[in-house]
């Protein structure tokens, strides 16, 4: 390194931006113009490595459109199965990245369940 000269992290916009939001959460998402509920609380974005060892989704099929269409049956409801699956896609997605849409079709016994489970992504 030369006299004077500064290192400075090759990540060093993304430390700036998470040190701003967390400093200035009430007002961070009108400054980048999201419009959402307030924020109750930052959360720790330190995630475990998540591990599924049936990673067999029932059908995922190639749409015209140029996305991919996930289909499951299910006998019973369980919310951690709507996890499960959204664990496919996203594994899915790694392999092909193209936009994926889940449907899962339920036996005629299953009389309540959760119609959707999103996952919000949005670039600005």
């Amino acid at each position: 390194m030369m006299s004077g000269q500064t290192d400075i992290a090759y990540n060093n916009y993304d430390i700036i931006f998470r040190n701003m939001t967390a400093q200035f959460k009430e007002k961070v998402l009108d400054f980048y113009g999201i419009h959402t509920a307030p924020i109750v609380r930052v959360e720790a974005v330190d995630l475990p490595t998540i591990a599924v060892n049936d990673r067999r989704m029932d059908f995922l099929f190639l749409l015209a459109d140029d996305t991919y269409l996930h289909l499951e049956f299910q006998t019973t409801f369980d919310e951690k199965d709507l996890d499960r699956f959204l664990q496919y896609d996203v594994s899915a997605y790694e392999r092909y990245k193209k936009p994926i849409k889940t449907v899962v079709i339920y036996g005629s016994n299953v009389e309540k369940v959760l119609e959707q489970k999103k996952l919000w992504l949005r670039s600005i």
